[in-house]
């Protein structure tokens, strides 16, 4: 981090980029307070070159404090934070997107959590169609989201859907 300060100022994308990174590594380690703040220092980062966190890599970072969040158990704060991201992937990208793709599964899975099995079955089925349009059926984002798909079916008692998800996941 120091390095890169040293290199491009404070205020630089490439600043914010190793921020986040640093926060994946903290959260890793444990240390969610320091991991949300790098995460909530290269948010400012963004938000002073762009506004509004506009940008490819502030999407990055919002649906990694979402996790954070999620992994805290502040539902409120990361469901906010994945929609934040969510709403701006959609003006960055092209309506069928990796990016799109992990936010939407990650909000199935932040529904998961809460028990809300139809809206994280919503979720995941979004995720599972647009994966499948970019990565075809044989592909590990498309089999992770297959079956957290698979799992909500077993969770609302749909055993037959379930195990249908299940085999797709696992051909």
């Amino acid at each position: 981090y120091t390095t890169y300060l040293q290199l491009y100022g404070e205020r630089h994308t490439n600043v914010a980029s190793i921020l986040n990174v640093k926060g994946n590594l903290q959260k890793k380690r444990g240390n969610l307070a320091a991991a949300r703040e790098c995460y909530n220092h290269a948010l400012r980062i963004y938000d002073e070159l762009n506004g509004s966190h506009r940008s490819s890599g502030a999407v990055n970072v919002l649906n990694n404090l979402a996790s954070l969040y999620s992994a805290e158990g502040q539902m409120e704060l990361a469901g906010s934070s994945y929609f934040e991201a969510l709403n701006i992937a959609r003006t960055l990208y092209a309506p069928c997107n990796p990016t799109i793709a992990l936010i939407l599964n990650n909000i199935g899975a932040m529904y998961e959590k809460q028990e809300e099995n139809q809206l994280a079955q919503d979720y995941f089925r979004q995720a599972v169609e647009m994966r499948q349009a970019l990565f075809g059926e044989r592909n590990k984002n498309t089999a992770l989201s297959l079956g957290n798909l698979s799992l909500s079916f077993a969770k609302l008692g749909k055993a037959i859907e379930a195990e249908a998800y299940c085999k797709k996941a696992v051909e």
